[in-house]
């Protein structure tokens, strides 16, 4: 399993958890859909801020499929105190180099 530490944070091949799981204990407030290590103005893609709309319910599971796929190019930034953290999927590497990104916080209590 994985230690999340400050900072951006790999998977490795001994990472092998459900991914539901990473947002274990957190709340998703924001995904993004567009371009890959480009501006995230909303330039290059589209964020979705209702995460319980039917769109970003399918943008999730296309995610998932992502994740599963590429989990050893992802990236997943954690803030401090487990603020402002946020988890690049990216979706393919020919041509197009576009990603999912999550948007996510530690639950309050």
């Amino acid at each position: 399993m994985m230690n999340l530490t400050d900072g951006i944070n790999k998977f490795t091949e001994n990472d092998v958890f459900p991914f539901s799981f990473i947002f274990d204990g957190f709340e998703i407030e924001q995904i993004y859909s567009g371009k890959d290590h480009y501006c995230r103005c909303g330039c290059g893609g589209k964020y979705y801020d209702d995460i319980t709309s039917r769109t970003a319910k399918s943008i999730l599971t296309r995610a998932e499929k992502a994740f599963k796929k590429y989990y050893y190019e992802c990236e997943m930034f954690i803030g401090k105190d487990f603020k402002n953290c946020w988890l690049n999927i990216p979706t393919n590497f020919e041509g197009s180099g576009r990603c999912y990104c999550i948007y996510f916080h530690k639950k309050e209590k």
